[in-house]
């Protein structure tokens, strides 16, 4: 198949195969957005699932019709029909008018699932429909099953690494640094947005984001993770975005605007282990702490551990010299 593809789709699902695009880092050599690349990968890795559920609920609808209808050919008809209909109201919050135009190239990878939709999965829709269809499923999903969707080969090969028990090779995105690690869980951050590798790597606790992961290969050696670091990498799961240590507890004095900041600001807030008259203690890591109150400014104050106070005093020193004019930017 050579001809490009016709796809008509509402701007908030052109928008987000776009923002996919770019968030999953689908470029070509000149760092231009490569979302021709995007959508074909989007189809060939999304179709089996996607046309899986379609499958599943035809055929509960064959089923409760099948008492009030005896022709087969109207039973598969008026199911389908009902299909559609269930998808046009599923999906109208994010397809209210289709007005944008997406062509599609497709590509290697890509051309003999495309050949197998028109052949079999076009009885009652066209291909243009079929796929707004299946890119407004995809985009109703949170972004992180998105990702899983996306790279789904290496979710995979990971997940079979840690079923099995073995090491994992990899090199990343940034680098050509060859890496061997431990697979301990993937895990999604708490805003949804992204997955990350939590493993035992380099004789300490460590994450990778998913997105950054490349030529990923189960190894044919065993994982070994020490049962104390265990312990740790089973905390990192709630925020496996951030480095982790040792520390036991760290513990933070909020003012009474804290406090109400910290009732309203969710985005990376750390859980609390308990709360005692403005004192507010965590065990989490040193990083996410830091990265959270450093926006409450003088409502905040880190009385434990040593280290991450003065971590935090020099970023606010150094910040106030930048705003003196003391120091460049």
């Amino acid at each position: 198949m050579e001809e490009k593809i016709k796809v008509y789709v509402s701007k908030d699902i052109d928008t987000m195969l776009t923002k996919d695009a770019d968030f999953f880092e689908f470029y070509k050599k000149d760092r231009s957005l490569n979302r021709n690349d995007f959508i074909n990968t989007l189809i060939v890795n999304y179709f089996d699932s996607y046309a899986q559920a379609d499958n599943a609920l035809t055929g509960k609808l064959e089923e409760v019709l099948s008492g009030r209808l005896s022709d087969a050919h109207d039973l598969s008809l008026i199911s389908g029909e009902i299909l559609n209909a269930v998808k046009d109201y599923q999906y109208s919050s994010l397809d209210k008018k289709a007005d944008v135009t997406i062509s599609i190239k497709p590509t290697r990878k890509s051309a003999g699932v495309i050949d197998y939709i028109q052949s079999s999965c076009l009885t009652d829709i066209s291909l243009s429909g079929y796929f707004r269809n299946m890119f407004a499923s995809y985009c109703s999903l949170p972004q992180d099953r998105r990702e899983e969707i996306i790279f789904k080969e290496k979710f995979e090969t990971i997940s079979r690494a840690i079923s099995e028990g073995r090491m994992i090779y990899f090199t990343t995105n940034k680098s050509t640094e060859r890496h061997e690690a431990a697979p301990y869980v993937i895990a999604r951050s708490q805003e949804e947005l992204f997955n990350y590798l939590i493993c035992y790597y380099n004789g300490q606790p460590f994450s990778f984001r998913m997105t950054r992961l490349q030529n990923v290969r189960v190894l044919n050696k065993a994982a070994v993770i020490p049962e104390d670091t265990r312990a740790l990498l089973e905390k990192m799961r709630s925020a496996p975005q951030f480095a982790y240590n040792k520390t036991t507890e760290i513990c933070v004095m909020l003012s009474e605007r804290g406090q109400k900041l910290f009732n309203r600001i969710y985005s990376y807030r750390p859980r609390p282990t308990n709360i005692i008259k403005g004192l507010y203690y965590f065990d989490c890591s040193e990083e996410q702490v830091f990265q959270y109150f450093f926006r409450y400014g003088s409502n905040a104050r880190v009385i434990y551990p040593e280290s991450l106070r003065l971590q935090m005093q020099k970023a606010y020193a150094y910040a106030a010299e930048v705003y003196a004019g003391e120091r460049k930017l």
